[in-house]
């Protein structure tokens, strides 16, 4: 039970991560993977997905990673996962950026390396994207790949908060309790800050 829901999960993820922002050139080469997915024909998916990626489209390249992960069409390969996710990456492309942090973290497909996890989570964090911006918070806020730090971690969890991502608010409410007006009003100027930048 517990698999076919982590594959119905994923299916899920995938199928709604080509669901916009599609060219009307590509629309129909999306709707050919969107209809593999439900159908669950997932070596389909990276038949068409492969040479997509191979020409280097970033969105395409962090799905079909993830299939690596997940192990959909393909036998799970974090190696592979992790070629993939980190050619989207490095293109720029904010939600792979956080999924090779992600990676990092966990030690899957590379070392376990907290440096290198910050580092990707902040260049997501820094586009704008409210898992890394949640994530960021939280590794400053338990002093994890960074010494620990509430004003950051306020700071980070305050922007995902504000786009409405309730863990992060949840952590945010905590650190009302433990912070200093100060520390509070430090961390909410370096917020605002980085949305007058965007």
């Amino acid at each position: 039970m517990r698999i076919k829901r982590l594959l119905y999960f994923a299916t899920a993820i995938l199928v709604f991560a080509f669901a916009s922002g599609l060219s009307a050139e590509t629309e129909s080469v999306f709707d050919r993977i969107d209809k593999a997915l439900l159908a669950r024909d997932y070596k389909t998916a990276i038949k068409i997905m492969t040479p997509l990626a191979e020409k280097g489209d970033a969105k395409v390249q962090l799905k079909l990673g993830q299939m690596y992960i997940y192990g959909l069409g393909v036998d799970k390969d974090y190696t592979e996962a992790v070629k993939w996710i980190r050619s989207s990456a490095d293109q720029g492309f904010a939600d792979a950026e956080y999924h090779l942090g992600v990676l990092y973290y966990r030690g899957q497909g590379v070392e376990k390396n907290y440096d290198e996890m910050i580092r990707w989570y902040r260049k997501s964090a820094n586009q704008g994207y409210l898992n890394a911006q949640h994530s960021l918070g939280m590794m400053y806020y338990l002093g994890w790949g960074v010494p620990k730090d509430f004003v950051r971690a306020y700071k980070w969890l305050s922007l995902a908060g504000s786009k409405g991502y309730k863990m992060a608010l949840q952590t945010k409410t905590k650190l009302d309790g433990i912070m200093t007006p100060a520390q509070i009003a430090e961390a909410e100027t370096l917020a605002n800050q980085w949305r007058e930048k965007k």
